[in-house]
């Protein structure tokens, strides 16, 4: 009587073969569907950040396919009579096909970081223009506010002469009060003229100040984006490689 093992055996293999037939055609659906998805982003199709990121997630969901189908797979080859050449095929596939979507990935991921930087230069651009406007629109109040100025000071010199000129056809209390009104009028000008030229010096001051600070933000922002796009490559390079288990 044939023993209970080798009758095991002698059941087994057809099973186990037929087994393997359904397993690879299920490989191999799983394959094309894997190909199908390639196929539909081709090099240069992402052109928007909905792209990018429809790119993103479906190379997520189809890594964890792939992944789950390697798990599998490599369960079942345990319990085929050929284990490492099921081991290999499996490794193989999953090479194959993480591969193939990585491509993808590198090109989304790209493309966000070149829209992201772009962006941030059109901001900068707006805030320089928008700064520019701000300086000619305060530099022209002040160029009316010194005109203004200037006029008055005309005008209170004007007076002033007048004054004087009164003064000499006067004498008397009545001349020396005008007299001295005119010297308060002299002085009251003259502190005007002084403050007015000191008001607009603060002003370039501050001014020549402020385009210093917004020209270190610039830069210091330039620094950063340049940091962040290094050490995302970096990253991106020293992804890891999955090791087949034992």
């Amino acid at each position: 009587m044939p023993a209970p093992n080798f009758l095991f055996r002698r059941l087994y293999r057809p099973l186990a073969a037929a087994a393997l037939l359904v397993t690879f055609g299920a490989a191999s659906a799983d394959d094309d569907e894997v190909a199908a998805w390639v196929a539909r982003h081709p090099p240069g199709s992402i052109q928007t950040a909905e792209a990018a990121d429809e790119a993103l997630h479906g190379a997520e969901a189809q890594r964890q396919q792939i992944e789950a189908r390697y798990y599998a797979e490599q369960n079942e080859c345990y319990d085929r009579f050929f284990v490492s050449r099921c081991l290999a095929q499996a490794d193989e596939r999953h090479r194959i096909d993480s591969q193939s979507i990585r491509p993808i990935e590198i090109e989304a991921n790209t493309w966000k970081r070149r829209a992201k930087v772009e962006e941030r230069d059109r901001n900068l651009e707006e805030q320089r223009r928008s700064n520019e406007e701000e300086a000619r629109q305060r530099a022209a109040q002040q160029r009316q506010r010194d005109a203004d100025t200037a006029a008055k000071v005309e005008r209170n010199a004007r007076s002033a002469a007048e004054a004087e000129a009164n003064i000499r056809a006067h004498e008397g209390a009545a001349d020396r009060r005008v007299a001295e009104h005119a010297a308060r009028l002299r002085q009251k000008q003259a502190e005007e003229a002084a403050n007015a030229d000191l008001r607009a010096q603060r002003i370039r001051e501050f001014e020549e100040k402020k385009r210093a600070s917004e020209a270190r933000q610039r830069e210091l922002a330039a620094q950063r984006a340049e940091k962040e796009k290094r050490r995302a490559e970096k990253k991106e390079g020293a992804a890891p490689v999955d090791t087949p288990k034992p």
